[in-house]
C-alpha cells in the first residue's frame, strides 16, 4: 500500500497544480535546468529519505525482480531531466509526508519506490511551467524494468497528492532551509542568484 488504511483515496482526476508559489521558484528552476547528472550522494540520500517515510514490509524472495532502491533511483534520475531544484522539492515533500503520517502508518515492500516516483513527478510539475517530467516518460522507463504500468503511476500521483492534502506550497526559504541542513549530504550547493547545482558540476 502507498497510503495508511484510514485514508480515503482522492478523486480520480488529478487537480491542477497550485500556482501561488511557482513564480517565486522560477529563478531556481531556470538556473538549474542545465544540470542533469546527479552525484552518488543524491542516490543514497534519496533512498534513505524514501525508505524512512513509514514502516514497510520486508523484502521477500518474490521481490527479486525489483532492483535495490538506490539503483532504481539512479536509473530514474539518470534517464530523465530532473533538475536539482525539482529533486530537492521532491525530498521536501517526502520529509513533510514522514512528519505528517500517523505512527501506525505502514506500507508494502515497494512503497518507497512508489513514493519516490510520485514525489519527483509532483515536484517536477510544480516547479516547472514547461518541460516537466511527464507521467508517460516515467511509465516508459519503469516499464523497461517490468515493475509498474501507466495506470499505477497515475494512481501513485493521486495518492501522493491526497496524502499531502494537496498542499504543494514551497517557498524559497523552504529550499534554503533544506539545503542548509542537508546540502553537504546531497552534494548540492546554492550558488548566487538562487542557483542550485550539483557539486560535481561546478
Amino acid at each position: 500500500m502507498l497510503y495508511p488504511t484510514h485514508w480515503e483515496p482522492p478523486p480520480t482526476s488529478t487537480p491542477a497544480m497550485p500556482t501561488s508559489s511557482v513564480a517565486s521558484l522560477s529563478s531556481f528552476s531556470s538556473a538549474s535546468s542545465t544540470s542533469s547528472r546527479s552525484p552518488e550522494a543524491v542516490y543514497a540520500f534519496a533512498a534513505i529519505n524514501a525508505t524512512t517515510v513509514l514502516r514497510c514490509r520486508q523484502r521477500l524472495s518474490s521481490h527479486h525482480h525489483f532492483p535495490e532502491l538506490e539503483e532504481f533511483i539512479r536509473f530514474i534520475i539518470d534517464n530523465t531531466d530532473i533538475t536539482p531544484t525539482s529533486l530537492v522539492v521532491a525530498l521536501i515533500y517526502l520529509e513533510r509526508l514522514r512528519l505528517s503520517l500517523p505512527r501506525e502508518a505502514h506500507g508494502d515492500f515497494d512503497t518507497p519506490y512508489r513514493l519516490f516516483l510520485a514525489a519527483i513527478i509532483v515536484a517536477s510539475k510544480y516547479t516547472s511551467d514547461y518541460g516537466y517530467l511527464r507521467n508517460s516518460v516515467v511509465s516508459n522507463l519503469v516499464a523497461r524494468l517490468g515493475l509498474f504500468d501507466a495506470a499505477d503511476i497515475n494512481t501513485f500521483e493521486r495518492c501522493f497528492l491526497g496524502l499531502l492534502n494537496y498542499d504543494l506550497s514551497i517557498q524559497k526559504k523552504d529550499i534554503h532551509s533544506f539545503i542548509d541542513r542537508f546540502g553537504d549530504q546531497l552534494d548540492i550547493v546554492l550558488q548566487s542568484e538562487d542557483r542550485l547545482v550539483y557539486i560535481d558540476g561546478l
